[in-house]
């Protein structure tokens, strides 16, 4: 920046919005970063269309048509407009997504609360207002969808160093500060998976599961640091709910009471079929039960593709990875020691969209349920 005095006040000539950028403080070596480093937010925004360009929600809409925009769009979030309100970054309040909606659904019913005939009309009066709940009160609800603006040209590798610490999106505004479109962590995944096949990807697309520090279920106190969070096929879809809510998580390992092997897969998504059902009056009644059903129950007849998790083995590759994540369009998968038989498959560890922003940037994951995966190192001379 350049000062520039004249009489008692001073003048500050800033850069073109364009030429600020997120500092690194050491960048990686890995190829993975390099190429990311060469590519600008727009050309991987999933905005970057005409049709995705619509997915948007006013803050006075309700819940219900903000689940009709994710599903419409099958998208995972949707940013939420004031109109009429300029805000950095363009008119974005902030963001709802499939985790904000699951928070908001558990806080919304007492815990331990049951289908007993006392609670039916309190039930009822909950629905009835989760339904008409505008999207602004649904924003951020689970405290990890902060929202950060970047230039839509600056490099991805700006967005990869925010999502390695769990946000999971950022908005692109242009030089005019109008939003122009959303970066999520989907979208970085989504893009190293068409890049593996270059001969200078080859190397850090190689590297283990196991290497990268997933899959090794190691144990301190009794507890595993893997970050597997599971639930019971018969525990209620509330409970899952509401379980989601507490830890955090976007998915609860499904897993057999008797020797642990994963069952299935329940995530936010899993609950938004539940929340696009019918929800008139008449139909309120159905709608409250289907919260009371046992989770294996309710995949079966609503989600039943989330019966057949997606495995790797720690053995399985950095780029075997990602493009599976991308091409099935799943936010994480779980590590086991083995795929055959099916009952062997007892979850050690779990793969997400941040875990793969973190291995890009080279970050040790700092919370407790993560072992600590190292950088993908190119060796010298490679």
């Amino acid at each position: 920046m350049e000062e520039k005095t004249g009489g008692d006040s001073t003048k500050v000539d800033l850069k073109a919005l364009k030429e600020w950028k997120v500092m690194v403080k050491e960048p990686p070596s890995n190829e993975a970063y390099k190429i990311l480093k060469k590519i600008p937010l727009r050309q991987i925004s999933n905005m970057a269309t005409e049709l995705k360009d619509t997915v948007t929600v006013k803050t006075d809409d309700t819940l219900k048509t903000v689940i009709k925009a994710l599903l419409n769009y099958n998208v995972s979030s949707v940013p939420v407009i004031k109109p009429g309100h300029a805000m950095f970054g363009g008119t974005v309040a902030g963001f709802v997504d499939l985790l904000d909606i699951a928070t908001f659904v558990a806080k919304s019913f007492p815990e331990g609360t049951t289908m007993k005939k006392e609670e039916s009309d309190t039930l009822h009066r909950n629905m009835v207002d989760l339904a008409d709940t505008p999207a602004w009160m649904l924003i951020n609800c689970c405290h990890k969808d902060l929202t950060f603006a970047l230039h839509q040209d600056h490099p991805a590798t700006d967005a990869v160093d925010l999502f390695s610490k769990g946000i999971h999106r950022v908005c692109l505004f242009d030089d005019t500060k109008h939003f122009t479109g959303m970066c999520s962590q989907f979208d970085i995944v989504k893009c190293l998976a068409t890049k593996f096949d270059n001969a200078e990807m080859k190397t850090c697309g190689m590297t283990s599961l196991k290497d990268l520090g997933y899959g090794t279920s190691k144990m301190i106190s009794g507890e595993a640091l893997q970050g597997v969070i599971s639930i019971e096929p018969d525990a209620t879809l509330l409970a899952a709910a509401q379980k989601m809510a507490k830890t955090g998580v976007k998915a609860l390992a499904l897993v057999a009471p008797s020797d642990g092997h994963l069952m299935g897969n329940f995530s936010a998504s899993d609950l938004m079929n539940a929340m696009s059902l019918e929800t008139e009056e008449g139909e309120l009644a159905k709608l409250i039960s289907i919260f009371f059903t046992p989770l294996e129950k309710f995949l079966a007849e609503h989600s039943p593709n989330s019966l057949y998790p997606e495995v790797q083995l720690p053995s399985s590759s950095f780029s075997d990875t990602c493009k599976l994540m991308a091409k099935k369009h799943i936010h994480q998968l779980w590590v086991a020691p083995t795929l055959e038989p099916v009952t062997a498959r007892v979850p050690i560890g779990i793969v997400t969209l941040t875990d793969i922003n973190r291995i890009v940037l080279g970050n040790l994951p700092s919370c407790s349920h993560h072992t600590a995966p190292c950088a993908i190192q190119t060796p010298q001379g490679a």
